[in-house]
């Protein structure tokens, strides 16, 4: 499990770097037709960001988190009864 969050980790942020690139883009439009195609896709390229994968990885780090409190806990019962 930690292994497929740590590659979905790792291609969320490579997909938001790319997604960053392509917001910070500078393009100047040459009519107004083509300025509205421009912002018809930063507005598609912000809800690709607001949309990502993090509910997901938010979900897979708390099972983690909750699976190593676990076993801390379950050794340091361990050790007491020693």
């Amino acid at each position: 499990m930690l292994e497929e969050f740590s590659g979905k980790a790792e291609n969320l942020i490579i997909e938001y770097d790319q997604l960053m690139v392509a917001l910070r883009r500078q393009d100047v439009a040459a009519d107004i037709e083509s300025a509205q195609l421009m912002l018809r896709e930063h507005s598609r390229l912000r809800e690709n960001i607001e949309i990502a994968e993090v509910d997901s990885l938010v979900q897979m780090a708390q099972v983690i988190l909750e699976r190593l409190d676990y076993s801390r806990n379950l050794a340091g019962r361990n050790a007491i009864s020693e």
